[in-house]
Parts: structure tokens; sequence; C-alpha cells
């Protein structure tokens, strides 16, 4: 019998990005597979094969394999990928577009994005994408830094403090690592009632710090180190490491590069040293350039103000000045009418009242003043709920939707069925916007029971999304509904 073998024709197929950027993971653990069985059958590492003595000089990690061992690897797996695709098959990973994370297709791609969301206050969205991006590049260190530093705002310490103390064992000891380790050191000296663990928190994260900035020489474990030192009652070494960061700054600030690429770093870490120094003044100047230059980074601007307050209690000096200098933006949450979301046209009628709506967003912008919010949560529904968003937007505010369920139902149930006074197109400006931010949520993917009972559970979803805002920016939290914003009831 005459064998034709006739294997699926690939040579149209031509892998997409974000396959090619798997085929090396693919190929590593295809060969950790294969070694892992034969180790477990008694093979070893030999200068070449041999049967007998079960010896076989491929097992070596694989980064340690010839490139042409790596390359048959490479290439089974990219023909049987092309197969796959040849024969109607779809494969989806975590940037394989359609997907939550569809444009990140690298993993610096994943870095900056969980950089960007931990840097704005956001850290669920950003440990979510963190966690993507591990899924692909379990061992990338930059990604475990950062997974690391999102547990340590969210005050998970433990597990945070293990993944560094791992990556130490490993030989990280940079500024990154050993900086953020030194931090979860100094959240449980925060969060510790013991008064004998209180020192030794202190302490340990005085010497990650020192140990820190003898290894780097860097402004950042150096500021850190200074603060600590001062808390310790180390004056002298305290104002010894400030007056050497602050002149570092300065020389920094001074030079156009430097300056665009850390100025706020370099200005909080410069009004904290003069703080420590007991030069007032100066430190007061530089805060006020610091809250200035703060704004859009709220997460970093509470650090400065965290260790400002410190030193300003230590010292026994009034410290109202700088607290003004360094105020953070207070968070409001809008909470839906669940009241009329069951009876039918009542939401119609109430959204297409003019006077109504127009009073409404007038009630809206002087709460938001009143208040100084600078945050706000919202489900987007036709009426108040979306005027407070635009109301957000107009005032330069950070926005925030949570919808109660998916997009193409709630178009359906809470814009389109509003009908006149062109709620579609404000949602949609608003909703793109938003999305494209990063900054849009889903409760659920169907509605829960009836519509206000929808609408409960989304208010509760969207509280709990603001009280983690404020509590980690440690400011206050109003919340804001159609009735708190009628005020004195208008004649409609």
């Amino acid at each position: 019998m005459k064998y034709e073998p006739k294997p699926i024709d690939t040579s149209k197929i031509k892998l997409p990005p974000y396959l090619e950027e798997i085929i090396e993971k693919l190929s590593l653990s295809v060969h950790d597979n294969w070694a892992q069985k034969r180790i477990s059958a008694g093979w070893k590492y030999g200068p070449k094969r041999d049967d007998t003595l079960r010896e076989h000089p491929c097992l070596v990690p694989y980064a340690e394999l010839p490139e042409e061992e790596k390359d048959y690897d490479r290439k089974t797996l990219t023909e049987s990928i092309k197969m796959l695709l040849a024969s109607g098959c779809s494969i989806n990973t975590p940037a394989s577009g359609g997907a939550a994370y569809a444009e990140l297709l690298t993993v610096d791609s994943f870095r900056q994005l969980g950089q960007s969301l931990r840097r704005r206050g956001d850290s669920l969205q950003a440990y979510d994408a963190i966690e993507t991006g591990l899924s692909c590049w379990p061992q990338d260190t930059r990604l475990l830094q950062l997974k690391s530093l999102i547990l340590a705002n969210l005050g998970v310490l433990k597990p945070a403090r293990d993944i560094l103390i791992q990556l130490v064992k490993e030989g990280h000891t940079d500024e990154e690592t050993l900086g953020i380790l030194a931090r979860t050191y100094k959240e449980e000296w925060l969060q510790s009632c013991d008064p004998k663990n209180d020192k030794k928190y202190l302490s340990l994260a005085f010497e990650t710090y020192r140990k820190c900035f003898i290894n780097t020489g860097g402004y950042y474990p150096g500021i850190n180190t200074a603060t600590l030192a001062t808390l310790l009652g180390k004056s002298k070494t305290a104002k010894k490491i400030a007056s050497l960061v602050g002149k570092e700054c300065l020389e920094k600030l001074a030079d156009p590069q430097e300056r665009n690429n850390g100025e706020y770093y370099l200005t909080a870490t410069l009004a904290e040293a003069y703080l420590i120094l007991e030069e007032y003044d100066k430190a007061q100047e530089y805060y006020v350039l610091t809250g200035i230059l703060g704004k859009g980074i709220p997460q970093d601007l509470q650090a400065t103000r965290k260790n400002a307050r410190f030193l300003i209690k230590y010292l026994g000096i009034d410290g109202s000045s700088i607290e003004n200098a360094l105020q953070l933006p207070g968070v409001a949450v809008f909470i839906s009418d669940t009241f009329v979301e069951d009876i039918p046209g009542e939401g119609a009628n109430i959204v297409n009242n003019h006077k109504y709506i127009e009073y409404i967003v007038k009630r809206i912008f002087n709460i938001l003043d009143k208040r100084k919010i600078g945050i706000g949560y919202s489900s987007a529904k036709a009426g108040p709920d979306l005027c407070f968003l635009n109301t957000l937007r107009e005032k330069g505010c950070e926005a925030y939707i949570a919808l109660p369920f998916n997009k193409a139902k709630f178009l359906l149930e809470c814009i389109g069925i509003a009908g006149r006074m062109g709620w579609e197109k404000l949602f949609d400006d608003i909703f793109n916007v938003l999305h494209d931010e990063e900054k849009v949520a889903v409760a659920s993917e169907w509605p829960i029971g009836k519509m206000k009972d929808t609408f409960f559970y989304t208010n509760q979803y969207l509280f709990g999304l603001a009280l983690l805002k404020a509590r980690q920016l440690d400011t206050s939290l109003t919340l804001v509904s159609a009735m708190s914003a009628k005020g004195t009831k208008p004649d409609l």
C-alpha cells in the first residue's frame, strides 16, 4: 500500500502578532514537559545521547538549548497553530482582540497600562490588567513589581511582600523592588495595633530603604530613608541624607530633560527634604508646586501628603498651609432613583421635562463646587445620572461609568426609551471617551430581577467603587441623588 501524506495546506496562513508573541512561551513549556517526563523515567543530562545510560544532552534549561533545538520546537508549534487556523478554528489570548485588553500585544503594553491605572488610583482595574499580563509573561519582573505595588495600595501586604522577597532572593536588589518592599513594612507599621510591632516594622522599613539608597543612590529611597530616620529620632542621619537628596533634586530640576521626565517627583521630594531640614518656607513653596503638578495623579499626591503628615505631626508644627497645598479632590457617587424603574412611561416623562433637567443640572453644579468634588461615579442612565456625568466632564473632573448590564440592552432600556432631548447622543459622546480611558465597568451582564432590583444592585456596586477610591485617597465621599439635587422643589 502506497502512503501519500496529505497535510493541511498552511502556505497562505500568516500568524497574527499576538500568536507570534506566545510561540516562545509555548516552546519553553513543550521543552519543560518533555524534560520532566524524561527525568521522571530516570534520564539525566549527558554530553551525548546514550539510551543505555539514559543520558541526553538536551536535559538542560530551555535558555541553554542550542538554537537548532529551540527552532525545532518553534517550527513544530508554529505549524500546528497554522493548521488549527486553516481548519477554521480561532485562538483567543488576552491580547487577541475582542477581549478587554485587545490592543495590548506586548508585555510593555501591559506594564504601561498597569502603571497608568495605578497612578490615577484605579487599583482594581490596574490589578486586572497586570494579572492578565502575567498570564502570558508570568516571570516578568516589572509586572510582578507592579502587582506587589498595587496589592500594597489595596492593603494586601503579606502577598505583596512575598512576591518582593522572592524577587530579592532571585537577585533583584534594584531600587523598585527594594523600595516597594520597604513600603510594605511602612504600611504594616501604619496598620499595626501592637506598640511592639510599631517599632519593628518602622525599623524594617528604614533599614530596607537605607539599603536601597546605599545600593542605588536614588533620591526616592533617599528621601524615604530620611523621613523614617526622622520618625525614629535619628535627626542627624535624617538631615544629612535630606541635604544630599535635596541637592540632587535641584540639580535634576535644572536639567530640562530630567525635569521633563520627573518634575512632580523631584519637586515633591525637594519639598519633603526642606521639611526634614526644618526650612519651612522653602518646604511650603515646593509643596504648593507639588500640588499643582499633582493634578491628575491623585495616588502619587496622596503618597506625598501622607509623608508630609507624618513629619508635620512629629515636628509639632502647623501644617495647615501644606494641607491646603496638597488638597485632594472629593469623590462623589450618583445614586440612581429605583422607585420609578418599573412604572411604564414614568421615567421617560421625568427625563424629558426640560425645566426639571435644567434645574437638576444647576443643583449638581452647586453640589460639586460646594463639596470640592473632582471624581465621580454614575450609571449613565438618561436623566439626572447622565447629567451628573456630563457636569463632571464640563468641570474637568474625572468621571467613571458603571453600567447596570451590557451596553446593547442598556441603550434599549435606559437611553432609547427616554426618547427626546438627545440623550442617546450625549451618552455616546461620554461613553466613548470614558471607554477609551478605561473608565467604564459593567455591574452585571444581564438585569437582576426587576429593573428596580437591578439599579439597587448597581447603586451598591457604584458605592463600593467610589468608597474604595475615597479611602485610597483619604478624601471625602459624597452621595448625590436626584432627590438631593432637587433641594427645594421647583415649580414643574
